[in-house]
């Protein structure tokens, strides 16, 4: 099975909520193999595992079966398993913002796929390699990777990786505020995402027309709202939390440029317990900024100094200048007002905030009016 089919595949199965009994029966077949001593039918076994660990956002598990596999493919010279291996492991160091160990990897899987003649494997680690640069506000550079991803995944004719590499390039135009190039990028990453059935592909895509919508000198509300609805209901389906996340963050922002607060708090806390149980630290330090911000716009600046002193914490632990820097500049706010104001009295969002760090399995669930809009 090629990285694309697979990837399908567990989309497909968690899409269906079927991911519980997929990791039986690769457990059972680990199983089988480790009792006849088959050492690649083991490895992909864990390997296999360690994709449904990721798929459920697992960290702690995914690391120990896909270093687990690393060892036996590296001890049998299986040297596209190695690979294969070290690319899902810079992904998990990704999404946990260890951007230095994600870049080591995949440059590490770069190579090997280079040196076997892996021209799908090295395009992904290319697309990853323009994840960080990314992540790191060098847009350019993570353009010119997108690129050398787009023109290979092109050649060899896989549909799901132009379409990944096409998304990823509308996201540099959007943050280059080119929003009319931005859209025709999402829009052709959606067509392609759609043919080929890749939910979760088109939640992320939906959520980048409804942000674009959002961000244009105009707004378009109306146009964005119906995006990150349509997003929900198919990050609600495929069980990608980070999309879901994203979208009700869009939502929020909607409710608040209408001075609906009420609305924007409870989705924007709900978005905030996706990312806490998902362990995205990144999207949790943007959530409490926002909520800071809704805080000081209300004047209730005791809690807004509570929510921007952790998003200020978190964004430095992340290396995160920009986001560190606009907390800074909130949470001045937010003293000098409340050094001249009577403090109003705490509400259920503080309580919120303050259990965060002790959730350890937050079952998600949205609200009934958000599962019915996903539905």
């Amino acid at each position: 099975m090629t990285g694309v089919e697979r990837t399908r595949c567990v989309d497909w199965l968690r899409g269906l909520g079927r991911l519980k009994e997929a990791r039986t029966m690769i457990s059972q077949a680990l199983t089988i193999y480790s009792a006849i001593t088959d050492n690649l039918g083991r490895a992909n076994a864990l390997h296999g595992l360690g994709e449904i660990h990721q798929a459920r956002y697992n960290y702690p598990n995914v690391q120990k079966s896909f270093d687990a596999a690393l060892r036996i493919y590296t001890s049998m010279g299986d040297r596209l398993g190695q690979a294969n291996t070290i690319q899902r492991l810079g992904e998990i160091h990704q999404a946990r913002w260890n951007l230095d160990c994600a870049r080591e990897s995949f440059a590490k899987a770069s190579g090997l796929y280079r040196r076997i003649g892996s021209r799908c494997g090295q395009a992904n680690a290319l697309y990853g390699l323009g994840q960080i640069q990314q992540a790191r506000g060098k847009i350019d550079d993570a353009e010119i990777f997108f690129e050398e991803a787009l023109d290979i995944y092109t050649h060899i004719g896989d549909a799901l990786g132009r379409a990944t590499a096409t998304h990823g390039l509308g996201e540099i135009q959007q943050s280059r505020s080119l929003f009319t190039e931005a859209k025709k990028l999402f829009i052709t990453a959606l067509v392609i995402q759609t043919e080929v059935g890749y939910i979760c592909g088109r939640a992320a895509s939906l959520v980048g027309l409804g942000d674009i919508h959002c961000a244009m000198p105009r707004p378009r509300y109306a146009d964005a709202e119906s995006y990150y609805i349509e997003a929900l209901a198919a990050a609600f389906r495929s069980g990608h939390y980070h999309a879901l996340a994203s979208a009700l963050i869009g939502l929020a922002d909607i409710h608040r440029a209408r001075s609906e607060d009420l609305e924007a708090e409870d989705l924007y806390i709900t978005a905030l317990l996706f990312y806490t149980n998902i362990e995205e630290g990144m999207g949790r330090a943007k959530v409490l900024l926002e909520l800071g911000q809704l805080r000081v716009l209300q004047r209730r600046h005791r809690e807004a100094r509570a929510l921007l002193t952790r998003a200020g914490k978190l964004s430095t632990r992340l290396s995160c200048e920009v986001l560190r820097s606009r907390s800074e500049e909130l949470l001045t706010e937010a003293l000098e007002a409340e050094a001249l104001s009577i403090h109003l009295p705490g509400s259920p969002i503080m309580l919120a905030t303050q259990r965060l760090d002790e959730v350890a399995d937050i079952t998600p669930s949205l609200p009934s009016r958000i599962s019915a809009q996903a539905a």
